[in-house]
């Protein structure tokens, strides 16, 4: 799995990134540029007050930046992913139904010993939304 920011991290790299073969890759972005570990960690050792400013900031950055980003990057990682001999599977609305919140969620709650685990894919998540979307291209 590669995770990075959608201000270019390692997705302009991406097939120097790679291995030779890549059997599959998995790639995670959108956390890291709303600063979602630091709101986590604000919110859990910090006051109400201090964890709403920082859950704002935040919201206000995922509302307002990050699409245009996200949308910007996945269509950088499509058109390249070719050159890398890999095909392209945008996962996001497989795991519809299944957010952390929820009655079987496909993604882990927050995991204080190991923080970046906190809302990345679980077991379930891996099997269910992204072992589907490998199966619908290798068959």
């Amino acid at each position: 799995m590669i995770s990075s920011t959608s201000d270019g991290g390692c997705h302009a790299n991406l097939p120097r990134l790679l291995p030779r073969p890549a059997p599959w890759l998995c790639h995670h972005i959108g956390g890291n540029d709303i600063g979602f570990a630091d709101v986590v960690t604000t919110c859990t050792l910090n006051s109400d007050s201090t964890c709403v400013n920082r859950v704002n900031e935040a919201r206000t950055a995922a509302q307002t930046t990050l699409p245009g980003r996200l949308d910007a990057v996945y269509s950088a990682i499509q058109a390249r992913a070719p050159a890398a001999g890999l095909t392209y599977e945008d996962t996001r609305d497989n795991f519809a139904g299944h957010e952390v919140c929820t009655s079987a969620p496909w993604s882990n709650g927050i995991n204080l010993g190991n923080i970046v685990e906190s809302f990345h894919p679980n077991a379930a998540g891996h099997s269910q939304a992204y072992l589907a979307a490998l199966n619908a291209i290798t068959g």
